[in-house]
């Protein structure tokens, strides 16, 4: 919901300092200042994106949560898709988000072709 709600302040709250958000095939976001920028880049890219949690997995240190994501390209082309994000967990905080998503489509989305 946050990430649905662009809310930075609660993405912070749920984040340590230090978190890396990794997104295929080689990017690498670094920090709460580092999320905020690649939230930055899906509300860019995808403004009206809507993500819903399918399904979660979740142990003590980690959460698997498969979802849904569908939105409006800046150009106007409706897209849909799916994946799945890892969270490694450090009291309780999202330490290290690894993205599973469909490289091709994320593609032609950065490269504004959809």
């Amino acid at each position: 919901s946050a990430i649905n709600a662009r809310d930075h302040s609660q993405i912070d709250k749920l984040t340590t300092d230090n978190v890396q958000l990794r997104l295929p095939p080689d990017q690498v976001f670094f920090g709460r200042q580092g999320v905020r920028d690649f939230v930055d880049v899906l509300e860019d890219r995808l403004p009206e994106a809507t993500m819903v949690a399918r399904k979660v997995h979740a142990g003590d240190d980690f959460a698997v949560v498969e979802y849904d994501i569908n939105s409006t390209t800046r150009s106007g082309h409706q897209v849909e898709g799916m994946g799945a994000v890892v969270l490694e967990l450090e009291d309780g905080r999202i330490d290290r988000v690894q993205v599973y998503l469909d490289t091709a489509q994320w593609a032609q989305i950065s490269e504004g072709s959809v």
